[in-house]
């Protein structure tokens, strides 16, 4: 019988694999954004918005001590947006 082996995590606790891999790919692209210049409502606009993944509307919240825009995913995460970029949680 094969062994079935335990998702990994990466540090922030998200896990590898192929259903992590496209809100990584869009955090990437946000991130590529973000470095020509493009600011939040942009972003929203050209890359979040239209991506299948993104649920409602944005939302502002204090985490861990800095203004962020929160934004939901189909799969459980959410996407955060604070100065310095973009990062995922799960809910």
């Amino acid at each position: 019988m094969p062994r079935v082996r335990a998702p990994r995590q990466d540090v922030g606790g998200n896990y590898f694999g192929q259903v992590s891999n496209v809100p990584h790919r869009l955090i990437q692209a946000c991130e590529s954004a973000r470095c020509e210049g493009k600011d939040f409502p942009t972003i929203w606009r050209n890359v979040l918005r239209p991506h299948s993944l993104v649920v409602g509307l944005p939302r502002h919240e204090i985490v861990a001590g800095q203004a962020a825009i929160l934004v939901n995913l189909r799969n459980g995460q959410t996407l955060i947006s604070t100065v310095d970029g973009f990062s995922l949680r799960w809910m």
